[in-house]
């Protein structure tokens, strides 16, 4: 056999075994746990199939329904979620569901009018429910989520903030919002933000560093 074909069928060799790991693949959803604007691909890689348990603590459990994301950012890092991590999240899918939050759970919202190639999902810390936000008092509003979840700015700096977001937003200011909160990386100081309900896509239920196949 001459170099020339050796060169030859080890170069068609490589060539399937690289479309056979790259056929092997299976493409996992990304979500942004940061700002939204960071570049961040659709999706991740990973060589497991899909998990029907997932290991969380010491216990397993089922991943029946529930939608697996894969992390990119810090800014949940204080609720145990890092980047790299995978989320398993349950979908929200009707008008009851999304309006039925009673905790703060860590929630994914769907980036509205998101690029093609990016992140279609940001993920955020729930506060509370407010409605007409044209017209909310917003030291009431920081007086009564402070009854059950801390918050992380003083009342002036979280009414300003609120005020601000308020007046940027576009859309209908007499829908029900969901106020949220998130880590800034870049100032390490907390933020809070408005989003639609409808915007809501699901809350996390396990939080896992390694996405096991089965």
């Amino acid at each position: 056999m001459t170099a020339l074909s050796f060169s030859i069928i080890f170069g068609i060799i490589m060539s399937v075994s690289i479309l056979m790991m790259i056929l092997s693949l299976k493409p996992i959803p990304t979500v942004k746990a940061g700002k939204v604007d960071k570049f961040s691909f659709r999706y991740d890689f990973t060589g497991s199939k899909k998990s029907d348990k997932v290991i969380c603590g010491d216990r397993v459990y089922s991943t029946e329904g529930l939608t697996v994301l894969s992390v990119k950012g810090n800014s949940m890092s204080a609720y145990g979620i890092r980047t790299n991590s995978f989320v398993y999240v349950e979908p929200m899918t009707d008008s009851k569901m999304k309006n039925s939050i009673t905790t703060h759970p860590v929630v994914v919202f769907t980036i509205v009018d998101g690029s093609k190639i990016q992140s279609q999902y940001k993920l955020r810390k729930f506060v509370r429910y407010v409605d007409n936000i044209a017209n909310a008092d917003w030291a009431t509003v920081y007086d009564e989520v402070g009854d059950n979840f801390t918050m992380r700015l003083s009342k002036e700096d979280f009414m300003e903030m609120m005020k601000m977001k308020v007046e940027k937003t576009t859309d209908d200011k007499s829908l029900r919002f969901v106020i949220s909160e998130t880590l800034n990386e870049q100032s390490s100081q907390y933020e809070y933000s408005l989003h639609t309900v409808d915007t809501i896509f699901g809350k996390v239920r396990y939080v896992t560093q390694q996405h096991i196949g089965k």
